[in-house]
């Protein structure tokens, strides 16, 4: 099952978490919750207020392939009186398909000898701040339940130095967890003096050198601290003329072992979508990262991209033995993980834009909604076709949050590697850049599905000492970066194809040379 949301002024991708929703939004333009069941039913809308079920929904018309449409604008006078709702397909509320919470929770926030109030906040039940301390951003988030406006921080918290702040309405019933770090755009950061203090020495002094108190502990152990203040830095509120410093300092420690920091990676509770980034930020993706051929790394969905980069020589060599070794990658990355290590790219053209792409920006959502159904797409492994066809339409979703610089210079860039790889005689390259290419345009976000392939094989070009590729790449960091932030699913597999292809040419010349 999944859920949509579409009016005339928001639409959401189909997803089978609960649609968010704003009660004020509702109120003024309707929209159409969109359900596909995937079976022919007779689904019932329940709108829940706490555990009572206040207004029934039954759907528009029929049902095209198990796809039901609710239209909103008939709970319009429920959410006038009361804001926060569930949604669900039965009156016990076991299968909530929205929920919608007041757009403005309140006006500003204040911190106050340790105390937050939350100016014209509004009165509703499951009213929740989440608190990170901005100088040790690796603790994760704080719940602090929001009683009357105000809510009190705990004592690790005060005199911790800012704090970045997020309010939203929890469910009482299914309470949400705490992420590990806001989503950007959704927070404030609150000023407030000291850092954090922990029985951790060097915990408290990275805390203290953020605070530009100390000096960096450049002995310091535990990597993913470090990776946690690198990925968020632009949210800690470091003051602007230390924020180079910062920046190299990390990248410093993180590039001086590259193996113990692609480890520490997934121990450093940054999320999927913002580890392409990370990596690029900090020069990894550019840098060699080859463990031992013995070593094992366990393969996990959410670390497949420093586990790739890490150890897709020895998977090669697994594969060519037959070795059960590589049955976890597999699980991860899918069956189809054995032709790139043997050399070979069976959905090279996959992901890649075309006029199929024109035609679909000129549907309504609803008829893109249907378009994606009728595809068919069944993500399997991670780097499989139909997760690249998925990872570039999400990608054309988000086209409008491409920074001007990509916007600009993505083209440009993009012809300048294509030179590069012809230039140095990278015939597989060549190849796997063009596969991507639109077949008639390279402007704007037409461009991107190859840019993102043509950066990563250069990347990993790099990484395999080839110097030129190490300069230009490090200077398109910038520009990489925007890249990965619109496109994460699409740069983290382009990454691996990347690597798993260039080790097993690696390999098969070696072969060549004995």
């Amino acid at each position: 099952m999944s859920m949509s949301y579409q009016s005339s002024e928001r639409s959401t991708t189909a997803g089978i978490r609960a649609v968010p929703l704003h009660a004020e939004d509702v109120r003024e333009v309707g929209g159409t919750l969109t359900i596909d069941l995937d079976a022919v039913g007779e689904p019932t809308l329940h709108t829940l207020v706490g555990d009572r079920c206040v207004q029934e929904l039954v759907p528009l018309g029929g049902s095209r392939h198990g796809v039901y449409r609710f239209n909103l604008a008939q709970v319009g006078d429920t959410l006038a009186a009361h804001p926060r709702a569930r949604l669900s397909l039965d009156e016990a509320g076991s299968l909530v398909v929205a929920q919608v919470t007041p757009r403005r929770l309140y006006s500003g926030i204040e911190l106050t000898e340790g105390t937050l109030e939350l100016i014209d906040s509004v009165d509703v039940e499951g009213l929740v701040a989440l608190v990170y301390p901005a100088f040790a951003p690796w603790r994760g988030g704080t719940r602090l339940e929001v009683r009357q406006g105000k809510a009190e921080l705990p004592e690790g918290l005060r005199n911790a130095g800012p704090v970045v702040v997020t309010v939203r309405v929890d469910d009482p019933w299914a309470p949400a967890s705490v992420p590990a770090w806001p989503a950007p755009g959704t927070a404030r950061l609150l000023d407030a003096p000291g850092w954090l203090i922990s029985e951790d020495a060097e915990e408290t002094q990275l805390s203290q050198w953020l605070a530009d108190e100390d000096f960096f502990p450049t002995d310091l152990a535990d990597l993913a601290m470090v990776w946690a203040v690198a990925a968020r830095l632009p949210w800690l509120g470091v003051a602007s003329e230390r924020f180079a410093e910062v920046s190299k300092a990390c990248r410093d420690v993180l590039t001086d072992d590259p193996v113990s920091s692609l480890l520490a990676l997934e121990e450093s509770g940054i999320e999927a979508d913002r580890v392409p980034e990370a990596l690029i930020r900090s020069g990894l993706a550019w840098t060699p990262t080859a463990l031992s051929s013995r070593a094992r790394v366990a393969w996990t969905r959410a670390g497949a991209l420093p586990v790739a980069l890490l150890t897709a020589p020895g998977l090669v060599e697994d594969v060519k033995r037959g070795s059960d070794a590589v049955a976890d990658a597999r699980m991860v990355c899918g069956d189809g993980m054995d032709s790139l290590v043997r050399g070979s790219d069976p959905w090279s053209v996959f992901g890649r834009y075309d006029s199929t792409a024109e035609r679909y920006l000129a549907l309504d959502p609803d008829a893109q909604l249907e378009f994606r159904h009728l595809l068919g797409l069944v993500p399997q492994g991670l780097i499989d076709g139909d997760t690249r066809v998925q990872a570039s339409l999400n990608l054309l979703d988000r086209r409008h949050d491409a920074s001007e610089r990509l916007r600009t210079k993505g083209a440009g860039c993009l012809q300048q590697l294509r030179a590069y790889l012809k230039a140095v005689g990278d015939s597989a390259g060549v190849d796997a850049v063009a596969a991507r290419c639109h077949p008639t345009r390279s402007d704007g976000w037409r461009s991107y599905p190859a840019l993102s392939l043509g950066l990563a094989w250069v990347a990993r070009r790099a990484a395999r000492g080839d110097a030129k590729a190490h300069q230009w790449v490090a200077r398109q960091g910038r520009l990489w970066t925007d890249l990965a932030r619109i496109a994460p699913d699409l740069v983290t597999i382009d990454l691996i194809v990347a690597e798993l292809l260039q080790a097993a040419a690696l390999s098969s010349a070696s072969e060549e040379d004995k």
